[in-house]
């Protein structure tokens, strides 16, 4: 059975329910929107579609609705919105002439990407705005999808509003707003899932009975979802971030996981460098370029989840077999692979060189992994590392003392400060807490600053324990540490109690893996272990206990017809899955060993089960430490300035937005310990130089006296919405131009009309402005070689000629 792809899903609901809807969809050719989204929306339109796609459907411009837009007052705006306070605001404004002397739009259709709550709704319906929508309903798409089988939230807060020791306001309000991104998940894949969740931990206890009354009201409203064959075996399972702490701390040497915590990836674009081969380095310098690491990149689908040691032979190989298969002469090829090797192959087989560009990327990727591992002594790292969390060494051997292990690291200066710190906070989870009186000597002695000792300190809050105190030896160790550390070796499992005697900890004990592994790779993350449990109908029901769900028989299942959806998007589409799908959600982030483990599962149980994991965020362990810094990040705007005009760049399809008028002047407050960035917009000296003659009044709401943007001939689509049906102008006292512009009109509608962009009008408009003549009837030699007719020469100097 095919597996499903949840951003051709995403991609999929979003086309059909929003764009192509009957008060959306073009009805004829001209008729073009504008596709306004918030900072949520467009991850998600971003990652699920490609921009023709979008264009097909009818838009023209992508805008931002927190950003500054120019008024286009001729054309319908589609929003994809979050329903919160921000966007709908902005929404209003766009409509409210306290705000703008005019509205932005001619009209507005408003797709929120989940449900709206009462007030929202009707602050929104007794505004102004509300005789501008023609359409209101609700998408039900709030998760981001990250990958075929991952998904995030986009909620870098949850984590600091969830473990936070002081309690936060907005606690409450956050988890139920995540609570409905997890139902409109389950939505989308028509799953009506038995809820499954860690009883050891009160906030997901409450979390879970959140998600399941948001699942009630979904199904309230859609009978149909969840019916299906074996349907009603699907499961949703809700983890806590301290069921496994080790998972993110880890130094991991699979492809993927191994390059976002070695190497500088943001948004999933890696940057690189590139030298032509042979040339001079003063003539032609080294060049950077970015690339998308996404679905789309099918090489890196396929190696992602493999060793580092296997992808740099997989990589040789294919390189290797694709010379063959192309019949490469021997003079061509390499016995040895280098990126020096391949460049100089690029360059003398151009007619290939997509193919071995991939191959020159990943390998390139992987290279720079290696290089980041053999220089920050990665080696010695993961040894220790995985001996910690595993209790034995390579050879299944127990060791009595990590510290003789461990305390090299810590004093070697080479060693990064994130790096030792990790190293700690494996040894204390090993040690099930150390006193604080050791943890300050660690410190020290591994020259960590003082203020980073609450890093550690705080994973108490994941129901961990890492300070020993009397409590603690009178009343044992948390069963969450067992099950976190999970470590193999029986005799790890005890600890000794002021009494002098031993008592057992009662962790649940890892499951044995006859499976070959790398030395430094024999960890396993805990989530995979429930997962196989799950499917073996093994998971304790004590531990995880189960709500809601499907009460009743499964539902046999039915044709669905696929007469709504075009040709092209039934190629997307693929099977239809009928089968029972688990759904992982780790409250607090997922690390990529994690998400590794989905495909995995999905692969072992031949995919009878389909496993789709997420959580409010993608960890890397320099992210992980970062939550654990505790410190509520400011407005995700201003952390975000980078991408003004790049949005999304987890994705190859590129929106862009127009510049915003004005300059944007960042600014640094420090309060304390915490520094934020503001970004306002100040005055622009060029103004009075850009500012045409003339009073101010006249000029300054002109739809075309915008310093940002420089309207050509060229422009068709802007310039038609000044032309009626039979070609003619409309004259400035309807379209509201100042004269200077409505010159300016004038003339680039003559210079498209010339070069045969525009059509010529159906009549004669009046002497002064006779029909001219088709540009292609001219004569052969005189076609393209001016924007200018004769005539039109002869009367700038002076002379009249009439029609």
């Amino acid at each position: 059975m095919t597996t499903s792809n949840l951003q051709k899903l995403v991609g999929i609901k979003l086309i059909s329910e929003m764009l192509r809807c009957d008060s959306v969809r073009q009805k004829e050719r001209g008729d073009w929107k504008v596709l306004v989204m918030d900072r949520l929306a467009t991850r998600i339109i971003s990652a699920s579609c490609k921009m023709h796609d979008i264009m097909s459907e009818g838009i023209t411009i992508v805008e931002d609705i927190m950003k500054r837009r120019e008024p286009l007052g001729m054309l319908e705006a589609v929003y994809f919105i979050q329903p919160n306070e921000k966007s709908v605001n902005e929404l209003i404004n766009d409509f409210d002439k306290s705000h703008a002397l005019i509205p932005k739009y001619k009209a507005a259709h408003v797709f929120f990407t989940e449900a709206c709550n009462s007030e929202l709704f009707t602050k929104l319906t007794q505004s102004k705005c509300a005789k501008y929508i023609k359409t209101l309903r609700e998408v039900n798409i709030a998760f981001l999808p990250y990958e075929r089988q991952a998904f995030t939230l986009d909620s870098p807060d949850t984590f600091y509003i969830t473990y936070n020791s002081t309690p936060v306001p907005q606690r409450a309000a956050h988890l139920d707003v995540i609570a409905e991104q997890i139902a409109t998940l389950c939505a989308t894949l028509g799953e009506y899932p038995t809820i499954r969740y860690r009883a050891d931990n009160e906030k997901v206890t409450e979390f879970a009975h959140a998600v399941q009354q948001k699942l009630n009201q979904y199904k309230a409203d859609d009978a149909t979802m969840g019916e299906g064959v074996d349907k009603a075996k699907s499961i949703l399972l809700l983890l806590d971030r301290g069921f496994d702490a080790v998972s993110p701390l880890l130094h991991e040497l699979t492809f993927q996981a191994m390059a976002h915590d070695l190497l500088k990836i943001e948004n999933d674009v890696f940057e690189y460098e590139v030298q032509t081969p042979g040339a001079d380095q003063k003539l032609n310098p080294v060049q950077k370029q970015k690339v998308l690491l996404d679905e789309n990149d099918e090489l890196w689908t396929e190696l992602r989840h493999q060793h580092i040691a296997v992808v740099t032979q997989s990589i040789t190989k294919k390189i290797k077999d694709f010379a063959v298969q192309k019949r490469v002469k021997e003079s061509d090829r390499t016995e040895r692979t280098t990126m020096k090797d391949l460049s100089l192959m690029i360059k003398k087989m151009p007619q290939y060189q997509k193919e071995l560009n991939a191959y020159a990327l990943h390998f390139n990727i992987a290279e720079q992994c290696m290089n980041a591992y053999n220089r920050d002594s990665g080696e010695k790292l993961c040894s220790v590392e995985q001996n910690l969390v595993m209790g034995v060494d390579a050879e299944g051997e127990r060791i009595k003392d990590h510290m003789r292990n461990i305390v090299p690291l810590l004093l070697d200066t080479a060693i990064t400060v994130e790096d030792k710190l990790r190293i700690i906070m494996l040894y204390i989870l090993h040690k099930n807490g150390i006193t604080d009186e050791n943890l300050n000597k660690l410190l020290s002695h591994a020259f960590i600053p003082s203020e980073k000792k609450n890093i550690i300190t705080n994973l108490q809050y994941l129901n961990l324990q890492i300070l020993q105190d009397q409590s603690r030896h009178d009343n044992g160790v948390s069963p969450d540490l067992g099950r976190a550390t999970a470590l193999h070796v029986a005799s790890e499992l005890f600890i000794k109690s002021s009494g002098g005697g031993r008592r057992k900890n009662i962790p649940q004990l890892r499951k044995e893996r006859s499976e070959p592994t790398y030395t430094n790779s024999r960890w396993t993350p805990y989530v995979k272990d429930i997962l196989e449990d799950i499917i073996d109908d093994k998971l304790d029901s004590r531990q995880f206990p189960s709500i809601g769900g499907q009460k009743t028989l499964p539902i046999a299942p039915t044709l669905q017809s696929t007469r709504e959806y075009p040709g092209w998007m039934q190629s997307r589409r693929g099977a239809i899955r009928s089968g029972p799908r688990i759904i992982v959600f780790i409250l607090g982030g997922v690390a990529y060993n994690e998400l590794r483990c989905a495909y995995e599962v999905t692969q072992s149980n031949l995919k009878k089960y389909e496993v789709f994991i997420g959580g409010d965020q993608i960890l890397t362990p320099k992210q992980f430490l970062r939550n654990l810094e505790m410190k509520l990040r400011q407005d995700d705007e201003q952390l975000r300035l980078i991408n003004t005009n790049f949005l999304l760049s987890s994705s190859k399809r590129l929106f862009h937005l127009t510049q915003p008028v004005g300059l944007k002047k960042i600014t640094e407050k420090i309060e304390g310990n915490v520094i934020t960035y503001e970004g306002e917009y100040i005055d622009d000296n060029e103004k009075n130089v850009l500012k045409l003659s003339g009073p101010e009044e006249v000029c300054i709401w002109c739809k075309l006296d915008r310093r940002s943007i420089h309207i050509q001939h060229t422009d068709v689509l802007v310039l038609r919405q000044y032309l009626r049906k039979d070609g003619t102008i409309i004259p400035p006292e309807i379209s509201g131009l100042c004269p200077k512009q409505n010159e300016k009109l004038h003339t680039l509608i003559r210079h498209a009309r010339m070069t045969g962009l525009i059509s010529y009008p159906t009549v004669a408009v009046t002497k002064r402005e006779p029909l001219l003549v088709d540009p292609t009837l001219r004569p052969e030699f005189e076609r393209n070689n001016s924007y200018w007719e004769k005539y039109e020469v002869l009367q700038k100097r002076g002379h009249y000629l009439g029609p």
